[in-house]
Order: structure tokens, then sequence, then C-alpha cells
């Protein structure tokens, strides 16, 4: 982590909260990443956003917003 912390720039703790899915990944870091790594920065902030619509509070948002969406569908079919 040393190694890619002196290539990249960006902070030991910044990287391991990146690595363990705490902090959101953005375009100039996953560019950074990427290029440190040899891996395409759309790969890291993809498996970032897959990881974060598993975290318990997007699925909570989910499943409000589809609570949601099925009562404003009933409510316009019984004005109907």
């Amino acid at each position: 982590m040393r190694i890619l912390k002196n290539v990249t720039g960006i902070d030991k703790a910044d990287i391991s909260a990146y690595e363990n899915n705490k902090k959101e990944i953005g375009v100039k870091v996953a560019v950074k990443l990427g290029a440190a790594l040899n891996v395409d920065p759309n790969i890291l902030i993809e498996s970032n956003i897959q990881a974060q619509l598993k975290s318990p509070e997007v699925k909570e948002i989910l499943s409000r917003s589809k609570k949601l969406a099925k009562m404003k569908s009933a409510q316009h079919v019984t004005k109907k």
C-alpha cells in the first residue's frame, strides 16, 4: 500500500477505505489508481458502485422508492 501511495499520492487511509468500500471512488481517484495498477478506471468505479448498491442504506432507499412508486401507481389507477 505504501508503494501505491507513493505512486498515486493518495493517502494510505483513503486507499484502505476505497479497498473496503467505505469511501466512494471518484473519477480522478479511479484514473490515478487505474494508471498505477494498470487497470481500466471504469472497472474500479463500477465495482465501487456495485458494492454501494449492496449496502443496507442503499437497499433501504431502494425499498422505499419501490413502495412510493407502487403507491403512486395505485393512486393513478384509482383516479381513472
